[in-house]
């Protein structure tokens, strides 16, 4: 059976858009001129996708996305990299009820540019605590110089213990750093929704 074909437009005065799981394959290049972009299923993109430069994105979400999966990590960078103008990122973590996909993974010496450059709020959610999670973060926190606001909501399931152990290995990234707010949602979630 052969693929449907189709021919798309960028949608030029689109200014907010929600790519939700979807057997259809929509290009990112109808959507290149947006300002908000929520990804809702990253696992849909193809690895070898043409990601076009956001020129006007400044406001990032990515749902459902596994922070263990090396592949995952990579395509959201692979985004990351052509959003130059990012000043806000939120990643809603997939809970992963086993290990496969999970691969050590270390992160790049570099960070894209509009982390290190423009980055001034991040919202991580479902946070377990897991060695990739904490890596991302810490890669966040060290890497962008103009990060004002980092939010780290836990997942629901943590007990309190699992919450203050959590709270116990994130701070010690934040003691150098000069963050205006640190959250780390531990008890109270209202904050994260």
């Amino acid at each position: 059976m052969r693929g449907i074909q189709a021919e798309f437009k960028t949608l030029r005065k689109l200014v907010r858009a929600r790519i939700h799981r979807t057997a259809v394959v929509v290009p990112f290049e109808v959507f290149s001129n947006v300002e908000f972009l929520h990804i809702d299923w990253i696992r849909s993109i193809h690895h070898e996708a043409y990601v076009p430069e956001f020129q006007n994105l400044t406001h990032i979400e990515f749902g459902y996305l596994d922070l263990e999966r090396a592949c995952e990590r990579l395509k959201l960078l692979k985004v990351l990299e052509q959003c130059p103008k990012i000043e806000i990122a939120v990643i809603d973590q997939e809970l992963c009820a086993d290990d496969e996909g999970a691969e050590d993974w270390s992160y790049p010496q570099s960070v894209p540019g509009c982390i290190s450059l423009q980055l001034k709020k991040c919202r991580l959610t479902n946070y377990v605590g897991s060695n990739d999670e904490f890596q991302f973060a810490r890669n966040i926190m060290q890497n962008a110089s103009h990060l004002q606001t980092m939010t780290i909501c836990t997942n629901t399931s943590s007990n309190e213990a699992e919450k203050r152990i959590m709270i116990e290995i994130i701070s010690l990234c934040t003691r150098d750093l000069q963050l205006v707010n640190f959250h780390l949602n531990s008890l109270d979630l209202s904050g994260c929704k």
